[in-house]
């Protein structure tokens, strides 16, 4: 199939064909991606580009929020991967502008759960709890980030 395309993503469900790659490029996406990779045993992250696209998109918007005024928030931090990407590839180490973390790390709260929301598979949302309620998370997503000018610890919060 590469013979007939000039370029193919596929991962994170999403296929393309001939569509620009230029972020796998990006020398500041790619080692802070690499820093990511890998971290969910779960899910597609150790695919060489799985959530790369995301990952990009994410970045893509907040070096254009970076023309505007104010801090940059995430919810549901999880692991702080997304957040430390971002934090590292779009430009904000050393922006001067702030970025706050904020999860419960107690996991989704089954009885807020809508049938369906995340996913049909049996036992989905147990199995990612597990991961989610993982003792020691909240530290060392907090270790992550101490020292990193311009970030604050993930900060708990209940729903």
């Amino acid at each position: 199939m590469a013979q007939y395309h000039h370029s193919i993503f596929w991962g994170d469900r999403l296929l393309t064909l001939d569509k620009t790659l230029g972020f796998l490029e990006d020398q500041a996406f790619l080692a802070a991606w690499e820093s990511a990779r890998g971290s969910h045993e779960y899910d597609q992250y150790d695919n060489r580009q799985s959530i790369a696209w995301r990952m990009h998109t994410l970045v893509w918007a907040a070096r254009n929020a970076l023309g505007l005024e104010g801090h940059f928030v995430e919810c549901g931090v999880f692991k702080g991967d997304m957040s430390y990407v971002v934090y590292h590839a779009a430009g904000l180490a050393g922006s001067g502008r702030e970025m706050h973390l904020f999860d419960s790390f107690q996991g989704i709260d089954p009885a807020r759960a809508v049938e369906g929301e995340y996913s049909a598979t049996p036992g989905f949302l147990a199995m990612a709890n597990k991961h989610y309620q993982e003792p020691g998370l909240y530290e060392r997503v907090r270790d992550r980030f101490l020292g990193l000018a311009g970030s604050s610890c993930p900060q708990r919060f209940s729903a």
